[in-house]
């Protein structure tokens, strides 16, 4: 006898509406999943039909309850697929239960035990998933990515898996410093994990609070580490290349339901930050223009007054000039003066000798203001030199 609970992991606590809604969303996954496992996805929307109609009704789950009560009272053969199950359920939920208590190194060995008992063909996204969240919390990252990969290559709808995804990039980021441009596409693959996530809940007109406050809370904490500078809390450069996506983000967060108001926080202080920065920007400008005009002022009145002072010389030059002209002008007249009193007194000094006897004084006079007048003619040639 089929046992749905176990083949289709129904627990039996639920009530009948939820186990109905259970039937609906696991169609719904098989359904997508025809193109990629046709014949798994037909083997598993069989066993669903089957289950479908047994748990139609609280009498007909009665009945089939009790007729699988009693198919386990009867001796059967052991089932190796089964017992493979039970093993990796137990492990399963025991690393969850580590995980929960943050005891991730336990969580790690509890998880592969139940992956040594997992059978090989299994697609159970959802466990690859929290595999993936306790290899990433022992920084076993790698590891991590293999298992998400698989997730979300069999349940590529789930929006929890690519918040996954986003998680690991980001812990490479962290813990490989391997350069400004390797960092950067670590960071925007993160971020592109986190919008397409937000993307699926819009694109199915689905509401998620839950998911919607981690979103703000990824957002802020991205905005405070690669947004803000180090050196100002209050600007923002419009052009930091993950801004749009941030934004963006933040948007999507608020669409889907976030009701904290951590995203409303985030695209207010980017407006509020990018705004900041424009003026900041606009009076580091403003400032520098000042100071250009200011250097500009000081430079035409260092080369008015170095200008100034050149004339200033020219004209002292000039002026000195025209003064030792004027000098050597007057010495000139003054050295042919002398020379003509010299001749003439020599020529008075020489007549009145000649003429009147008796005046020698007058005649010694003559020539001695002669010979004074030739000495100053010479004396005023070698001035003029």
């Amino acid at each position: 006898m089929t046992d749905f609970y176990t083949e289709l992991k129904l627990s039996p606590d639920s009530s009948l509406q939820e186990i109905q809604s259970e039937l609906l969303r696991l169609e719904q996954l098989w359904r997508r999943r025809e193109i990629n496992s046709p014949e798994t996805a037909t083997a598993k929307l069989t066993l669903i039909n089957e289950a479908k109609k047994v748990f139609v009704s609280e009498s007909s789950r009665n009945r089939y309850n009790q007729e699988l009560e009693n198919s386990r009272r009867k001796p059967v053969a052991s089932n190796p697929k089964a017992d493979r199950y039970n093993q990796w359920k137990k492990w399963y939920d025991t690393a969850i239960s580590y995980y929960k208590s943050s005891q991730f190194d336990l969580a790690k060995t509890a998880i592969e035990k139940a992956l040594s008992h997992m059978d090989l063909d299994s697609d159970d996204a959802a466990f690859y998933n929290d595999a993936a969240k306790i290899y990433l919390e022992c920084q076993a990252y790698s590891t991590a990515m293999d298992y998400i990969n698989k997730a979300i290559v069999y349940d590529p709808d789930t929006p929890d898996y690519l918040i996954t995804k986003g998680f690991i990039y980001y812990a490479f980021y962290e813990a490989n410093n391997t350069g400004y441009e390797n960092n950067q596409r670590s960071i925007s693959q993160a971020l592109s994990m986190f919008r397409s996530a937000a993307k699926k809940v819009i694109s199915s007109g689905s509401k998620s609070p839950e998911l919607g406050q981690t979103l703000a809370f990824i957002v802020n904490s991205f905005l405070n580490k690669h947004v803000f500078s180090y050196w100002s809390r209050d600007t923002i450069d419009p052009n930091n290349p993950y801004l749009p996506i941030i934004a963006e983000i933040a948007t999507y967060a608020i669409e889907i339901g976030d009701n904290s108001g951590t995203a409303e926080n985030v695209l207010s202080q980017i407006n509020q930050g990018t705004e900041a920065f424009r003026r900041q920007k606009e009076e580091k400008e403003a400032e520098s223009k000042r100071r250009e005009e200011e250097s500009r002022r000081q430079q035409k009145e260092r080369e008015r007054e170095y200008r100034r002072k050149q004339e200033a010389e020219r004209l002292a030059e000039e002026k000195k000039s025209k003064q030792e002209e004027e000098k050597r002008r007057k010495q000139k007249i003054a050295t042919k003066r002398a020379w003509i009193i010299g001749f003439v007194f020599s020529l008075l000094g020489i007549i009145a000798g000649n003429t009147i006897k008796g005046y020698y004084v007058i005649f010694s006079i003559f020539e001695t203001i002669a010979g004074c007048a030739f000495i100053y003619g010479i004396v005023g040639l070698f001035r003029r030199k």
